[in-house]
């Protein structure tokens, strides 16, 4: 691992020590989606602010639960955040939010922040209850919906082969003939036998389901309509309010 990460232009250092044990100090500590991996995310934060030198911050960035209902479909999350959770939970832990958005980047929570004191707004717990029943309950819709469509005559297909996708596939098994992907990298290769295809490549006749927020769903669909000789198929609507 140390040869791999030596050959990494600008690499410095590796640290395979507890921060407590670590005398260096930086001006900025980065946890690019690490954060909702670990079990104890505020004693998490506390040993990074112990990294910083006078000025330093923390630079954090985890999936938005808010506006990701896959999200809670990945195992190895320990925790799911909201925005308004992450700047709590960063108070907590004895920092300033200096900056907290959700529109730096899609279904991303971005958050600086640094040593200092704020006050620890709690998030309110029925709104969050809220928003994770409603995301439960449109996963449980999707896949209703896929099932639906499988069922059809005609082959049926997955568009994309991330985490999305490979969920609803583990749900369908051999009901699913092939996967559409946009990217190129992808396309030609195959998954547990299964092909990955090129939207326009859709075979005639057959079905293919977007396993994404509808939002996203509706953009991919207009744009590959015409694309191909099969069906693309959007998900039930999410609404939140319901």
């Amino acid at each position: 691992l140390l040869k791999t990460l030596q050959s990494l232009p600008n690499f410095a250092a590796f640290y395979k020590d507890e921060p407590r044990n670590i005398r260096d100090r930086f001006n900025i500590v980065t946890m690019i989606h690490s954060l909702e991996h670990m079990p104890d995310p505020k004693q998490t934060l506390e040993d990074a602010a112990t990294l910083l030198q006078p000025g330093g911050e923390i630079f954090i960035e985890v999936p938005n639960v808010e506006t990701s209902p896959f999200d809670l479909l990945i195992v190895d999350h320990m925790m799911h955040f909201s925005p308004t959770h992450l700047g709590y939970l960063a108070q907590r832990a004895g920092l300033q939010v200096k900056a907290l958005h959700d529109d730096v980047l899609p279904k991303e929570i971005t958050m600086l922040s640094a040593a200092g004191t704020g006050v620890a707004t709690r998030p309110l717990p029925d709104r969050n209850a809220m928003i994770v029943s409603s995301h439960i309950s449109w996963l449980t819709r999707l896949l209703s919906a896929a099932r639906e469509v499988a069922a059809r005559p005609g082959a049926f297909g997955i568009f994309g082969t991330s985490i999305s996708g490979m969920w609803l596939y583990g749900a369908l098994g051999e009901d699913v003939a092939f996967f559409v992907d946009e990217d190129r990298t992808r396309v030609g290769k195959s998954f547990e036998g299964k092909p990955i295809i090129a939207p326009g490549d859709v075979p005639e006749g057959a079905s293919v389901f977007l396993p994404l927020h509808p939002n996203a769903a509706a953009g991919i669909c207009q744009r590959l309509q015409g694309v191909g000789r099969g069906l693309f198929i959007e998900p039930p609507p999410l609404d939140l309010a319901s």
